[in-house]
């Protein structure tokens, strides 16, 4: 990653750049330029990798003449390649024939004749999934992949064209003339690729009839829905353990920070009845749970939600017996796996007098 921040770099103990680059060890990146990258004498531009990426060299600051940032150049191993191609696995749902899943689903259940809470777990994920497969096999298939940009229209097609053609004549000329022309026509150039973005995305948002199309149509607009990048490992074991170490160490530095307690209240005696056992569940109280907050499924669930909310009367007396095993034998043997998704914090930095003396401006003049 490369860009401009607009944070002052060459002060480490700027809160902000702290924040940042706490950022960046949290995602286990490097920072390779170093001092003045604008005319007033800042660094606030970054060339970023991961630490296990190819390493940059030759990073170079020149001030070329065009813009207050100066011009960074650096050397990178990457590969580049005409076509990107991404390959998708999908389950044809609409294929399945709900009654004969639904016979086979009855006649298999009938045999999960198990005591213990894991061995029943097992059976059912193993069952399921094998019968998913059967009426619903997973398939693979590869398109190739189209940066699209819906804003990008012909009116700014043609400013970019006019942009490249002063940007050549400067290059050409080094006139004082040219050069006035090529940067006026790339700040408009910017200008109208921002407020394109904008109208774009305020339209996409006020046009959501509901709550639920509005969290997708963020979810769209943010790409949480591509694909997550991750740190290069050997395995997934491998992985886990990288990040566990990383939170279990972050956990501990923290602790580490906090002032020695000098004072621990004594613990008082317990008067109360002690809950040695749970009162079974009953399948009204399984129904009024899933009637209230609905059916969700992890990726590693063997059936989807979709597919789940047409055979919810032959699985929740399974699911029943699941929960009050549970509860009896204490057990949540095969149920300790989970897909983690870590969010990445986003946090503004433009809260400044100046920008909260114009919000107070607007809302006298609007009020």
């Amino acid at each position: 990653m490369s860009g401009d921040i607009n944070f002052h770099l060459e002060i480490p103990t700027n809160p902000n750049v702290v924040l940042l680059n706490d950022l960046f060890d949290s995602f286990d990146c490097i920072q390779y330029v170093s001092g003045p990258t604008h005319r007033m004498g800042h660094t606030l531009d970054f060339v970023l990798t991961r630490k296990d990426s190819p390493l940059v060299s030759q990073v170079n600051v020149d001030d070329v003449n065009l813009s207050d940032h100066f011009f960074i150049t650096f050397q990178a191993q990457c590969m580049m390649s005409k076509s990107e191609y991404r390959t998708f696995s999908s389950r044809n749902l609409k294929s399945i024939n709900l009654q004969e899943f639904r016979n086979e689903l009855t006649e298999i259940l009938e045999q999960s004749d198990f005591s213990a809470f894991g061995d029943k777990v097992e059976f059912y994920n193993t069952q399921l999934s094998n019968l998913l497969d059967k009426h619903a096999p997973l398939k693979k298939r590869t398109a190739k992949v189209v940066p699209h940009a819906p804003w990008f229209d012909s009116e700014y097609i043609d400013l970019r064209k006019k942009r490249r053609k002063a940007e050549k004549r400067y290059k050409r000329t080094k006139s004082p003339e040219d050069k006035v022309t090529f940067c006026k026509l790339r700040k408009m150039t910017t200008g109208l690729a921002f407020s394109k973005k904008q109208t774009y995305f305020k339209t996409q948002i006020n046009e959501c009839p509901s709550s639920k199309a509005l969290y997708s149509c963020i979810d769209r607009l943010l790409d949480r829905k591509e694909g997550e990048v991750l740190p290069s490992c050997e395995s997934s074991e491998e992985l886990a353990s990288k990040f566990n170490s990383f939170f279990k160490n972050k956990i501990h530095d923290i602790r580490k920070s906090f002032p020695p307690c000098t004072h621990v209240n004594e613990p008082s005696e317990f008067l109360g009845v002690p809950l040695d056992i749970f009162r079974p569940a009953t399948l009204e109280e399984i129904k009024s749970i899933v009637s209230k907050h609905g059916l969700k499924c992890s990726p590693d669930d063997p059936l989807p939600s979709k597919l789940l909310s047409s055979l919810t009367d032959i699985l929740m007396p399974v699911w029943l017996e699941l929960v009050n095993l549970s509860l009896e034998q204490g057990s949540m043997e095969c149920l300790k796996s989970a897909v983690v998704l870590p969010l990445l914090k986003v946090w503004i930095a433009f809260w400044t007098p100046k920008y909260l003396k114009t919000i107070d401006q607007s809302r006298t003049s609007s009020s």
